[in-house]
């Protein structure tokens, strides 16, 4: 498969109960939910509690930010969907899935080097974070880092769930990536082999090789 035909339909995964930076089960691209969930509740007591009512404020805050930079993500809107993910991650600097919806944004617009930098940095953030690896693999594949990508693809499969739809399409980038590297391995093998008997040829007849 080519880079165009493993493009992935983006939304935005659900977050953990406990914590806005918590585990990703589903993969930000294969998620039935997509909202962010509050980890306030109505009797949580934050109308008489001035911290509670704070954090949540905070919260709302983030979780439109993140809801809107994905939706943007989705329709294609990656200008708009930047300037909200950017917002989202100065906001909240510890949010992995930020990082990552800020990556996709990047790569679609063609800036790689800051879209890797910003899938490893989600992954840095939460070592669980699989669309993280996803899109750094995406990235290492577009900077012809074959072996990158498949370091990345497999911490991909490794944290997907078996039911995952994405799993073929991470085993087929895989293959084509063998595939490329051994490619370029037998490539260079012939290069250096034609380098050695041009110099062979190159020789005077009847010179020895010096022996030390």
């Amino acid at each position: 498969l080519t880079t165009e035909q493993k493009k992935v339909s983006f939304s935005a995964p659900t977050m953990s109960e406990s914590s806005l930076v918590g585990h990703v089960q589903q993969p930000l691209f294969n998620s039935d939910q997509w909202r962010l969930k509050s980890s306030y509740s109505a009797s949580s007591g934050a109308n008489s509690n001035p911290q509670a009512h704070a954090d949540l404020q905070f919260e709302q805050q983030v979780r439109v930010l993140f809801e809107h930079g994905a939706n943007l993500l989705r329709q294609g809107e990656l200008v708009r969907a930047r300037q909200a993910l950017e917002m989202l991650v100065q906001i909240a600097p510890r949010l992995p899935e930020g990082y990552v919806n800020l990556g996709f944004v990047l790569y679609e617009q063609g800036e790689t080097e800051a879209s890797l930098r910003a899938f490893n940095y989600a992954t840095q953030l939460n070592s669980y974070q699989s669309n993280g690896y996803y899109g750094a693999a995406l990235a290492y594949e577009r900077l012809q880092d074959y072996e990158a990508a498949m370091g990345q693809m497999r911490s991909f499969i490794h944290l997907s769930q078996p039911d995952n739809s994405f799993l073929a399409k991470a085993r087929s980038a895989l293959w084509e990536w063998e595939r490329i590297i051994a490619e370029q391995r037998q490539q260079h093998s012939s290069d250096v082999s034609g380098t050695v008997e041009s110099v062979s040829a190159d020789r005077p007849e009847g010179e020895a090789d010096a022996v030390n």
